[in-house]
């Protein structure tokens, strides 16, 4: 069941709050999903065979990529792009927040999800990593912020976007 209703985004906000902060179970409202993988022994290109974005996603955080840069996968559907960025995270929170606002400045999205994996985070880490990259990103760029519920179920991800909005600089209105 999709988490986001039509009426929902619609709706007026308030004057003081700039930028929505949506929890989502559906990948498609976002064209744009920031993840992160954890270090192992499997090849990038290995999950390139995946087509669901979130089995793709999740092997990136339960098997773990050798690499050490972003990764990233672009594919087309009814005609638009949708991109996926995998960030490389082993423990520092400050790289990782680096690295994404490095490739995120590169991309030049206009909306930004985060897929979080409770397997690579607790809910204070989630989101310690999701406020230290929208601090370093102009957030006037992005149209919607989006979180991912997945593994985190709904409360959790409620609480995660709660500290989240309670420690950005600039208002999040967040919607559920």
């Amino acid at each position: 069941m999709n988490s986001i209703s039509e009426a929902a985004l619609s709706m007026g906000q308030p004057d003081n709050f700039s930028k929505k902060l949506i929890l989502t179970t559906d990948t498609t409202h976002c064209r744009f999903w920031l993840s992160f993988y954890s270090a192992g022994p499997m090849e990038s290109k290995e999950l390139s065979g995946l087509t669901d974005p979130i089995t793709r996603l999740d092997k990136a955080v339960d098997v773990g990529l050798n690499e050490k840069e972003a990764v990233m996968w672009v594919q087309e559907s009814l005609g638009k792009l949708r991109y996926e960025v995998l960030i490389p995270f082993f423990g520092d929170f400050i790289e990782a927040a680096m690295v994404a606002s490095s490739t995120l400045a590169k991309c030049k999205p206009t909306e930004l999800g985060f897929y979080l994996s409770p397997k690579l985070f607790s809910n204070g880490e989630a989101a310690e990593v999701v406020v230290r990259i929208l601090s370093l990103l102009n957030l006037d760029a992005y149209s919607n912020i989006y979180l991912f519920i997945g593994g985190f179920g709904l409360n959790n991800m409620v609480n995660i976007a709660s500290d989240v909005g309670t420690r950005c600089e600039e208002p999040l209105l967040i919607f559920h």
